[in-house]
This record gives C-alpha cells, structure tokens and sequence, in this order.
C-alpha cells in the first residue's frame, strides 16, 4: 500500500478505530506513517492545551461543559480535506473555537443532558485523578470498567474498583459498583469478582463518595456524552509522557503482518519503574510491560508509539494512540496461556506491581 491510501487509515487509528491488516502492517514499517501518526498526537494535544488556556478567560461554567463533539466533527474533517498546512487549520479551530465560546457551550447542556454516555471520573481524597472511564447506555460491550491505582503510596496502598452501568434515573444513572484496598503487590482487578456488588446512584454535576474497603473513599463525578470521547483514562492531560510514565492507550498488537487484536478506548499509566502495564488479548495470551527488567522478561524497543520486541522468533509490534515513554528500552513479558480468572476470552489492560511477577512460578 502506498502512504497516500494508508493516511486515511492512520486517522482512524488515531480516533481508535478498527484499521485493515494491510494498513497496520504498513503503519509497522513506514517511518512517515510513524511520523504522521505522531503529527496527529502533537497537534492535537497543542489545540487542546492552547484552547484550555484562552477559555480560562471566559466566565464560569460547569465543568462536563467543555467537551463538544461539533468541535471533533470539524477537526476531523479539516484535517481530512484542507489543503492548508496543519498548524495554520489549528490556528483556525482556535479562533473559531473562542468565537463561538459559551454561546456554544450553553448550547450543548441539554444535548449533553440526554447522552447515552457518561463519562465517570474518579478523585483520590487528595482531589487527586484516581482513574476516569467511558460508560454506555446502549452498547453492552462498553458498559461496565474495572480500573486499579495507588490510593496512598507512603502507606504502599492500592485500590481497585469496578463500575458497570445498570440504567438511567432522573438526573443521573444507576451503577453497580465493587471495590477493595490492599498493599500495591497484591491488588488485582480480577479478584472484584469475587466481591458482592452494591447499587449507588450518581447524578451528573454532583460529587459521590465511595468507599474503598476500610481504607478511605474515592469520589465519582458523572458528565454526559452523546459519545465515547476519545481521550480517557488516567487524567491525561499532556501528550507527553512523565519521566517515569509508561503510557498504553488504545493498544494495537501486531504479530509479525498481522494484527492480534486492539483493546479500543482504554488507557494505563502506571508511573515508577516498579510497575508494568499489561494487556490481554483473547486466544494469545498476556502482554505485560515495564520500564525495568522483570522475571522472565525480554528486552524491547520503544520508538515513539509502538513497542517492537521479538517472541519465540517471530517480531511483534504494539501500537498506542500517543507517546509510551521517554526511554528507549522496555522489558516485554509474554505469558501465551493467560487468560481472565473470572472473564476467559475478555480483552483486558490495567498494571500490576513487579513484586507480584517476581515472585511468579
């Protein structure tokens, strides 16, 4: 495939989008396929970071009202067909963006009021972001979302919760919730299926606190959405990653010219070079990397945003939909017969602490 056929392609795994074996494969060994890929994510973030600032001049509003799919209909379609040179349409976006400001906002709050999507962020009680996730009310595959992280690292404390949405009530939705805390070695969010579920109600544009075990509270904040957006997880806020972040958001896996799987609209940032993030793929196994070398694991490389590493001889790729890390080298642990305790055959992301690996059989 030549580049000017694939470049559409390169877009829709930006947007985390299902792509053809043959465009993958050539996204794998194109360095300019790479290099626009990388342009999607530079340009994008810089928008988002230069509209932030020019709105913070604005009157107050409701926070779950900055996002607008209009804004997205028109990026895309810009970046698709004009002629311009990309920074220039950017340019553009912004004045736009800023002239239509809150008129266009106002606009958005009842439409936003009746999604069929609610987007759930998660504080630690420091008001810190624990985790955030995309929920639907009319797709049963996106419906529910299992995430972990640290909840006090001077006290080695992790939690896990799951969310999965149970339905709409007047206001907000009502969501079964499960959740525990334990020391960061030992957390798993596989084991919440062993945990009893309890019904909460949130409303969006209200706060919910809830707890985790005996060790404190996480606080939800609901927004609706007519969509999944396309950037969730974690509290991103910069396309760059930290120093000591490893970043998987949106993952692709290649084997060699074919593509494994993709895990769409998920996203894992475990911090330190403690952790590993690690993605599961049905029938293929786990995928757990890290920015140190772990017990079993094999030395790869990280260029931008794909992983390449080699596996029983055979040369795989992972990509993401943003930068990994800063450092070059990662360590790559392959685990063929893994599969979900509780949800065999489930796709899955999330991280685990190396301790856990290292002691391992």
């Amino acid at each position: 495939m030549r580049c000017d056929e694939v470049a559409e392609s390169v877009s829709a795994l930006y947007d985390g989008e299902m792509i053809t074996h043959e465009a993958a494969a050539h996204i794998r060994t194109c360095d300019a396929c790479a290099e626009l890929m990388e342009q999607y994510t530079i340009l994008g973030a810089t928008l988002r970071r230069e509209v932030s600032l020019a709105l913070g001049n604005l009157p107050s509003i409701p926070r779950w009202e900055t996002k607008t799919g209009i804004f997205t209909r028109f990026w895309r379609k810009g970046w698709a067909t004009m002629r311009v040179p990309r920074l220039a349409f950017a340019a553009l976006v912004l004045v736009v963006l800023l002239t239509m400001g809150a008129e266009l906002k106002r606009a958005r709050v009842g439409a936003e009021s009746n999604g069929s999507v609610v987007l759930v962020t998660i504080d630690r009680e420091d008001q810190s972001v624990f985790s955030s996730c995309a929920l639907s009310l009319v797709n049963s595959s996106k419906d529910s979302m299992a995430m972990g992280g640290i909840l006090d690292s001077k006290k080695d404390l992790a939690g896990v919760i799951s969310l999965k949405l149970a339905g709409r009530v007047e206001g907000g939705v009502r969501l079964l919730v499960r959740s525990y805390a334990g020391p960061v070695a030992t957390t798993d969010t596989s084991d919440l299926a062993k945990l009893p579920e309890r019904e909460v109600i949130l409303k969006t544009g209200e706060s919910l606190k809830v707890a985790v075990g005996d060790s404190g509270t996480l606080t939800l904040h609901g927004e609706w959405f007519d969509h999944i957006p396309a950037e969730i997880g974690m509290g991103i806020k910069s396309i760059d990653p930290a120093a000591s972040e490893l970043r998987i958001q949106q993952p692709v896996l290649l084997k060699g010219d074919m593509r494994i799987g993709e895990v769409d609209g998920w996203t894992d940032t475990p911090s330190g070079f403690d952790n590993s993030a690690y993605v599961i793929f049905p029938k293929t196994g786990r995928y757990l990397f890290s920015l140190s070398s772990t017990k079993d694991a094999i030395e790869g490389k990280i260029e931008k945003n794909r992983i390449t590493f080699e596996y029983q001889g055979t040369k795989y790729t992972l990509l993401t939909g943003a930068p990994i890390a800063r450092q070059e080298k990662v360590w790559v642990r392959v685990e063929p017969d893994y599969e979900m305790p509780d949800h065999p055959g489930s796709y899955g992301l999330g991280s685990i602490s190396n301790a856990t690996l290292t002691r391992a059989k």
